[in-house]
């Protein structure tokens, strides 16, 4: 079991363009017994860069830009390969100069870091208010684990999620190793988004994952070492799909990085008409 971010997204050469990943994905954010989609995804930036195989090829070298296509595929008991996640991944060299420098705000001001509180100690307090059980928020420390293993993530208290701990809490009122390891924590939460805005959990849709997302960069100097802000938005939901963005700012309140994210979101069995929600 990998201890540090850079051990959970690390690879090692297998072949000609052939990566393998050294630490098996891990669980995290899914009532199923699926791995984390944000794994997968790190390995697959690591790879591309330099049990998970990672098939790496060339589609556009030239002096500006250059795109990789990776294949990762997972090893089955019989021997065989089954691919479970394909990736675009564009790079293009650093640029003299910049035409415009220009960044979209967050939607409104959020508490700084040290106001902040993590989701263990968010948890801590609801027991102690008593709007949740023991067991409750034990399951979801475990459930979320892997998150707060790798980084000191807290939960901003303007947002839904502080408030009902990603709709764990029903009733209360709401108001190249960088980079691999942005993708693991950019597409942490957007599956079940919809469902943390409208006080319901995991336990409460019958499927709930990530079917496609696409990450941009916009820094050649990112540094999660700082602190940085992450707002989440629910875009659309239709068609038993959601979708979803997520956006990163640093300490100087330039965006860095957006994710996008569509998911599948399925009702249990028994419900007759859609939620309806507003933005």
């Amino acid at each position: 079991m990998a201890n540090t971010i850079s051990e959970q997204i690390a690879v090692d050469p297998a072949g000609d363009n052939q990566f393998v990943s050294r630490c098996l994905p891990q669980r995290m954010g899914n009532t199923a017994n699926i791995s984390y989609g944000g794994c997968t995804l790190g390995v697959g930036i690591e790879a591309a860069c330099a049990t998970l195989l990672c098939s790496v090829r060339k589609l556009r070298d030239t002096r500006t830009f250059a795109t990789r296509e990776v294949i990762v595929s997972q090893e089955a008991k019989d021997g065989t390969r089954r691919p479970c996640m394909s990736m675009l991944l564009d790079f293009q060299a650093r640029e003299k100069a910049s035409m415009f420098v220009f960044s979209a705000p967050p939607s409104r001001s959020y508490s700084p870091p040290e106001k902040c509180k993590s989701r263990t100690q968010i948890a801590q307090t609801l027991v102690e208010e008593k709007l949740v059980s023991e067991e409750l928020a034990h399951l979801h420390n475990i459930m979320f684990g892997l998150m707060n293993r790798f980084f000191d993530s807290r939960l901003a208290p303007e947002g839904i999620s502080a408030q009902n701990l990603s709709g764990l809490v029903s009733g209360p009122p709401t108001s190249h190793a960088h980079y691999s390891a942005l993708g693991f924590m950019m597409d942490a939460n957007l599956s079940f988004l919809p469902l943390t805005h409208n006080n319901l959990s995991l336990q409460d849709a019958a499927a709930c994952s990530s079917l496609d997302f696409s990450m941009r960069i916009f820094t050649n100097d990112l540094d999660l070492t700082k602190w940085h802000m992450r707002e989440l938005k629910c875009v659309v939901g239709q068609e038993g799909r959601t979708y979803s963005e997520s956006r990163l700012w640093d300490e100087k309140g330039n965006m860095v990085a957006n994710m996008s994210q569509q998911s599948i979101m399925r009702p249990k069995p028994g419900q007759k008409e859609p939620i309806r929600a507003s933005l």
